[in-house]
């Protein structure tokens, strides 16, 4: 008799959650809105792998998670959660991981640490640029600092560093040896995981960044920290150095 109360109550259970998002998706949220709604959407984007305060506050966290999740599952990045945002976060989180990059065209530095010489190459695009938002979304915010590698202070090469440490690829520590690495691409031909540079304190590469998609970077910049950035932006297009590819597909 228990079993059958138990199950009754776990049917209750999936119909209540099913209803709840049936009701969210027919709403649209975006930032500056407070309420259950956003409760559940928060803790819809946290089981896909986001790390998000769930207060029933959209601010610029979760807006920012939004976009990330939007950008990894095909969908118009504009950080408002509508119908297909929500079809999209009702399927069930991936536990997918990106297969391990081959250890070919590796070399050991003196120091013993394996440097990319040539592109590794990993087996799913999609999924390795899932999981370069999912990075992205661990440091949105974090404030610059030169020499830093956590999320309490960053500067741009540890940024880049760590985002390929999370794909399963080594790469150098700063951005001067980052630009030994890969192979050159061309600024028309950037694809997901690209470390892009930019001279910006002197001659020759003196600022990286990771090139996600569209134009759109991950960036840690002296004045603005960890954000997004547009390749576009008069800044960063007026001090464009070159980019090299350490992945390929």
């Amino acid at each position: 008799m228990w079993r059958v109360g138990l199950l009754t109550l776990l049917a209750v259970f999936l119909v209540g959650t099913s209803h709840t998002f049936a009701a969210m998706g027919n709403r649209t949220l975006k930032q500056g809105m407070r309420g259950d709604d956003v409760r559940e959407l928060q803790l819809a984007l946290n089981r896909h792998g986001f790390k998000l305060a769930v207060d029933g506050h959209f601010g610029s966290k979760t807006r920012q998670a939004v976009e990330a999740f939007q950008r990894a599952n095909g969908l118009q990045a504009d950080g408002i959660a509508g119908k297909q945002t929500f079809a999209a976060l009702q399927k069930k989180a991936g536990n997918a991981k990106v297969q391990q990059p081959a250890r070919k065209g590796q070399t050991t530095s003196r120091s013993g640490a394996d440097r990319t010489r040539n592109p590794s190459t990993v087996q799913n695009k999609s999924q390795m640029l899932k999981q370069l938002y999912e990075f992205a979304n661990l440091y949105l915010g974090t404030p610059y600092r030169y020499g830093g590698t956590t999320r309490n202070g960053i500067d741009c090469s540890a940024l880049t560093q760590l985002a390929m440490k999370h794909v399963g690829i080594t790469i150098p520590r700063n951005t001067a040896s980052q630009y030994q690495v890969g192979q050159p691409v061309s600024r028309a031909q950037l694809q997901a995981g690209d470390l892009v540079f930019f001279s910006t304190t002197g001659p020759g590469p003196t600022h990286v960044a990771l090139y996600l998609e569209n134009g759109v970077l991950l960036n840690a910049s002296s004045s603005k920290g960890v954000t997004y950035t547009k390749l576009t932006e008069r800044y960063w297009n007026d001090r464009y150095y070159g980019a090299r590819r350490v992945v390929s597909y």
